[in-house]
């Protein structure tokens, strides 16, 4: 009698079958990053990051200081900022208290020149997500820049309703209010999770509308969802590491002298572009978008880029478990910021 275990199924070549696919997909997206030479971009990136945060800073401090107490919109603000970028904040504080106290000389006009300015920032994001997403035609230099304006300004009303979450979840957090005989709040690892998790959603509600909007092409919010869920983690995760290196390892003094708190702020910078610029490109071979470079081609060719064929709908689905996992993994890290805070974790205000 014949055997039947030629006709069952083999689970591993299922499995085998599986990691292949995932491996394409990485390999696919190793190979369009080196093409689309992110590490410059995130050079550029960084480099205009500098110039445009402090008028972005001074901007929404300016704006706030207009209908709000100047010492607790200075203090408020701090907090969130120095939280965000590690090893900076001596530079931070000095600048933000001279626009406070000079915020009286402050009109309108110099209001919005500060968001204008920091619409540069914007600009180079827009450059890099392009390539990314292999468009070769950009939007008119106006609507460009009234996209930029308006990133700069949700940008801003994001961080304020970050800033009043997080000032409710901390007042909660203050109260003693026993619930059948314990205290929901005081020292709970849950509710010391939530507080982690809030940075975590605040940096995926930014990444999500960078991905959706900024580049001069039609992006999903599946494509732009995937790509915040992989680049927010890593962004969160990196902070952490950044920040332990930062006060244990790296010595920027010694090798930079009075430059080096600038030095570590360009640093953090360029790490946080990269990983911008890595959820994009994720999100662009999910999507099946080549190059710039290849588009460039198949535009000389008379070919549209969209008939470029794509991943195959198997090989896009494991290659979203992939990133899932990815994401998870880093989100995972953030419990042993819940779980065991490192020192200077939120740095003193001078």
């Amino acid at each position: 009698m014949p055997s039947n275990s030629s006709s069952e199924p083999n689970p591993w070549s299922r499995e085998e079958r599986r990691l292949r696919e995932l491996w394409r997909f990485g390999k696919a997206t190793f190979q369009k990053i080196q093409t689309d030479q992110i590490t410059y971009l995130a050079a550029a990136i960084s480099y205009y990051a500098i110039f445009s945060l402090f008028p972005l800073l001074l901007g929404l401090i300016a704006l706030a200081s207009l209908f709000l107490d100047a010492p607790s919109v200075r203090a408020t603000v701090e907090e969130r900022v120095i939280s965000a970028l590690p090893a900076s904040a001596d530079l931070v504080t000095r600048n933000i208290d001279q626009v406070v106290e000079a915020r009286g000389t402050l009109g309108l006009i110099s209001i919005l020149g500060f968001f204008w300015s920091a619409t540069g920032v914007f600009s180079a994001i827009r450059t890099a997500l392009n390539r990314a997403w292999g468009v070769q035609h950009t939007r008119p230099f106006i609507q460009a820049k009234l996209l930029e304006l308006a990133m700069v300004l949700s940008l801003g009303a994001l961080l304020v309703v970050s800033v009043g979450l997080t000032w409710i979840l901390q007042t909660i957090a203050t109260l003693e209010v026993p619930i059948l005989g314990l205290r929901p709040f005081s020292n709970n690892p849950l509710w010391n999770l939530t507080l982690t998790l809030v940075p975590l959603a605040f940096t995926i509600l930014v990444f999500i509308p960078l991905y959706r909007y900024v580049p001069d092409t039609h992006v999903t919010w599946r494509q732009s969802l995937l790509g915040a869920a992989v680049a927010g983690p890593l962004f969160e995760l990196s902070k952490l590491l950044f920040v332990w290196y930062a006060e244990n390892k790296a010595n920027y003094a010694l090798v930079y002298g009075s430059v080096g708190t600038v030095i570590a702020l360009l640093t953090w910078a360029y790490i946080s572009a990269v990983i911008l610029l890595l959820g994009a490109e994720v999100g662009a071979v999910y999507a099946g978008r080549p190059s710039s470079q290849t588009a460039a081609a198949l535009q000389e060719t008379a070919m549209e880029p969209h008939h470029v064929a794509q991943l195959p709908t198997a090989q896009r689905r494991r290659g979203h478990r992939l990133l899932v996992a990815v994401a998870t993994m880093a989100l995972a890290s953030l419990l042993l910021r819940c779980l065991f805070p490192t020192r200077g974790e939120h740095p003193p205000r001078t």
